[in-house]
């Protein structure tokens, strides 16, 4: 069966006419004068493969990601170097522009074939390198171990190999029917023109012997740790637990990253005293978006922020919750990619809301609202949800946490319940709590309770200063350092009389 093709470019002409002498199994069904009339001609279902032959300076992430949410695989044809590097950055297969018909019907065959293949945990990465000249990959740095955070399970050592190839877009539940986007594969075509075998991308997850789901390592060091903290709506305490406890593991050593990914209300520049004129991760987004950001990138876009103990590097939020649309998905995830490569350990502080509605009302791929937030928690490895331990934010933390567990996939979900106090919750809050959420709760415990440190927190947020500076002995801050310093001590299961928080869970 024919593969119908469109193009795009002086040369799709001449190319649909090499291709047709051939009566291969390629075959060019329309020669577009634009990338939006390639796009509409893809979105219509024409064809499988759209070829750029010229034009591809303007070709995004998000463009790609659109083309290859319809089923249609993108490559370019150029002998430009470093254009070949920003295409396979952003997740289109590339090869030289001089190829022969053969070669090139092969080749566009064989992408094809690798783009509908099914391989299992494999994110979107769709490349191909035209011979010796394509620009490798960015190099990792390595890592320094450090402390482990409660509930986080770190990477295996490094796998002999190549390096840590970019990816495109990660798995993400906007995606639809292409979740993970196009299917990883590296498509080398070499000099001979012929197209050897589809080998799996280096760097992405992959099943293990074992049965579980493993992370390759880089050449020189383990990819970065992704903590994301999110909780329910109503305000728990997320960017507060987000930023102390990215400042406590900082003071342990490891090379942070904080990024906030709140389009709803952004306030880590709030929280850590920092002049809120620009979006950090706004641009890195943009950069990601072009194919070219890169790990030196996220440290020139982001803000070093010197506290009492360490150092940390911050990537601020939205100034207006209205420039959401800046922050796509195959931007975010690039960007999260690039940051893996960045720093040891990167705390995103997600916004509250799960949903993803946008899909209902388009019938096209639409920017979606939630797009940070669902991306984030889609390739975090720990994800702390965080609920107020009151009477309203128990109930919607158990009530949002099926849902969260379908957001994340594969990652370890942790509780924390924040705001501990006798006067919400009984005498003896933890113990209450504790036989509350094992009684009606779901089946994730609570691993840690921060306690109600009011005098302490708003000391810190009134002066721009983490907890370890504004108040270094107080109990919230050396609870928040429990997490990154220690494991969660479960107390005792005891019975209790039944409290108002018990008798949340009945009704």
């Amino acid at each position: 069966m024919s593969i119908p093709v469109v193009t795009v470019g002086p040369a799709g002409v001449p190319l649909a006419a090499r291709l047709k002498q051939l009566h291969g199994p390629v075959t060019v069904v329309r020669c577009c004068s634009e990338l939006s009339e390639l796009l509409a001609a893809c979105q219509s279902g024409l064809a499988r493969a759209a070829v750029i032959t010229a034009g591809s300076e303007e070709l995004t992430a998000t463009l790609v990601d659109r083309v290859t949410a319809v089923g249609v695989a993108v490559l370019v044809l150029t002998d430009d170097v470093r254009e070949a590097g920003r295409m396979q950055a952003i997740g289109a297969a590339v090869a030289s522009a001089n190829t022969s018909a053969d070669a090139l019907a092969d080749w566009i065959s064989a992408v094809v074939a690798a783009f509908a293949a099914p391989l299992s945990g494999a994110s979107a990465s769709m490349q191909s390198v035209p011979g010796p000249a394509t620009p490798g990959p960015a190099t990792q740095r390595p890592t320094t171990p450090g402390p482990a955070l409660v509930g986080s399970e770190q990477p295996p050592a490094p796998a002999a190999g190549p390096e840590h190839a970019p990816a495109g877009s990660g798995p993400g539940p906007d995606a639809g029917a292409s979740a993970s986007g196009p299917v990883a594969a590296a498509v080398s075509l070499s000099d001979s023109g012929k197209v050897p075998s589809i080998p799996r991308a280096p760097g992405h997850l992959h099943g293990g012997s074992d049965g579980q789901e493993k992370r390759s390592g880089a050449t020189n060091g383990l990819p970065g740790q992704l903590l994301a903290v999110w909780g329910p709506a109503g305000a728990p305490g997320r960017t507060t637990v987000a930023v102390n406890v990215a400042a406590e593991a900082a003071a342990e050593g490891r090379h942070v990253l904080l990024i906030d990914a709140d389009t709803y209300g952004a306030s880590i520049a709030v929280h850590l005293g920092l002049l809120d004129e620009s979006a950090g991760l706004a641009q890195a987004c943009r950069l990601a978006d072009q194919g070219l950001l890169t790990p030196e990138g996220v440290e020139r876009v982001s803000t070093s922020v010197n506290f009492a103990g360490g150092r940390l590097r911050v990537l601020t939020g939205l100034t207006r919750p209205d420039r959401w649309p800046e922050l796509r998905a195959a931007a975010m995830n690039l960007v999260l990619q690039q940051c893996r490569n960045s720093a040891d350990l990167i705390v995103i502080d997600c916004g509250f809301s799960l949903e993803s509605d946008e899909e209902l009302s388009y019938d096209t791929r639409a920017p979606q609202r939630n797009a940070a937030t669902l991306c984030a928690l889609a390739a975090a490895d720990t994800v702390l949800a965080v609920g107020a331990a009151d009477a309203v934010g128990v109930p919607r933390l158990v009530r949002a946490l099926p849902l969260l567990q379908a957001v994340t996939g594969r990652a370890k979900v942790t509780v924390l319940l924040n705001r501990v106090r006798p006067g919400a919750a009984g005498r003896n809050p933890e113990r209450e709590l504790r036989q509350a959420w094992e009684r009606f709760g779901p089946d994730n415990p609570i691993t840690a309770f921060l306690p109600w440190d009011p005098d302490s927190a708003d000391r810190a947020l009134l002066t721009g200063q983490l907890l370890r500076e504004a108040a270094p002995g107080s109990p919230l801050r050396h609870a928040i350092a429990g997490l990154v310093c220690a494991p969660a001590q479960r107390g005792p299961r005891r019975a209790v009389k039944t409290t108002r928080v018990t008798a949340l869970f009945q009704r």
